[in-house]
């Protein structure tokens, strides 16, 4: 299985999203691709959820009295069992961690 971040500018119903970057695309024996998309948010406050097909959303919270908006992921259904944790560290910065395979 090959992990793939991404910057992903859709929305989760296009998913997946057409990888700018696949830094990990040269390992040998990655028969399968799993995006994880890095998503630009404007949400007033943050938020996880996972939508009706196993999706996971988590949203970063906008800069009061700013116009700038934060970041959050949108996890594949197919990892999100791998998923330990997730920190928004800035406007532009996330960690999500995910559990060894």
């Amino acid at each position: 299985m090959e992990i793939v971040s991404c910057s992903a500018p859709t929305t989760p119903r296009q998913f997946p999203p057409t990888p700018i970057v696949t830094p990990f695309s040269k390992l040998q024996g990655a028969s399968t691709t799993i995006y994880i998309a890095l998503q630009k948010t404007k949400y007033r406050k943050t938020d996880m959820r996972q939508l009706g097909d196993g999706t996971l959303i988590i949203r970063g919270e906008k800069v009061p009295s700013r116009n700038v908006g934060s970041v959050g992921f949108v996890v594949h259904p197919s990892v999100v069992h791998l998923v330990d944790s997730h920190e928004i560290l800035s406007p532009r910065l996330a960690i999500l961690r995910l559990l060894h395979l």
